[in-house]
């Protein structure tokens, strides 16, 4: 079964449908971005809805290692997301303090897919999601999906997530042609800068629906 994340959520009511149409994971900005939420949000959202299906990730950039060790601790969210410079030696260290960790790789060219090496055995998954100078992510855009059989030859194993410009009709593409463990969207279920409940659902429904043809 591909694993869906629905990112950048910024309600209860966002987290409510999510959980209700079974994603796997949901994801919550914490870095600057125009979807930063705060953790006490985030946690109310959580006491709230009390999600059975979909497990909480908090998406950061460079953050500081004490600070979301911290962070974990105080919250029982131990799922993070890296989507900044962290090194390999940083990502390993952070495992060790008990969280599960997530990087986020840019991908322009095949010049690229030599960072997979560097990290997949300092992380428990990777992201591709499409490079562009001065972000880190959110782009809205895809990169060249050709690219992904060597993605996942040089990830050997680690889980990879596919992100960057993810839609309902799109996913059903890009999954009739690479199988990959999961599949992350953000701007991709969006109307008027808000999740929109019916793309939310096309797009978990599109993933489950190509599984069961794939078998």
């Amino acid at each position: 079964m591909t694993h869906v994340k629905l990112c950048g959520l910024m309600c209860e009511q966002d987290v409510a449908v999510a959980d209700a149409l079974q994603a796997d994971y949901i994801g919550f900005v914490l870095a600057d971005s125009r979807r930063r939420v705060s953790v006490k949000d985030v946690v109310e959202w959580l006491k709230r809805v009390k999600p059975v299906h979909s497990r909480p990730v908090f998406v950061t950039v460079n953050p500081d290692l004490d600070e979301i060790v911290r962070m974990a601790q105080e919250t029982g969210i131990h799922h993070i997301q890296l989507s900044g410079e962290e090194t390999p030696e940083f990502c390993l260290e952070a495992r060790r303090q008990g969280l599960i960790i997530w990087k986020a790789i840019g991908i322009g060219d095949s010049c690229d897919i030599e960072r997979i090496n560097r990290y997949r055995a300092a992380v428990d998954a990777l992201l591709l999601d499409t490079k562009r100078a001065g972000t880190h992510g959110g782009t809205g855009e895809t990169f060249p999906w050709s690219l992904i059989p060597a993605c996942l030859e040089n990830a050997q194993g680690t889980p990879l997530f596919i992100a960057g410009g993810l839609t309902p009709s799109g996913v059903a593409r890009l999954l009739a042609t690479h199988r990959v463990h999961g599949v992350d969207v953000s701007s991709g279920i969006e109307s008027d800068g808000q999740k929109d409940p019916a793309k939310m659902r096309e797009f978990v429904h599109e993933v489950r629906r190509i599984d069961r043809v794939s078998g």
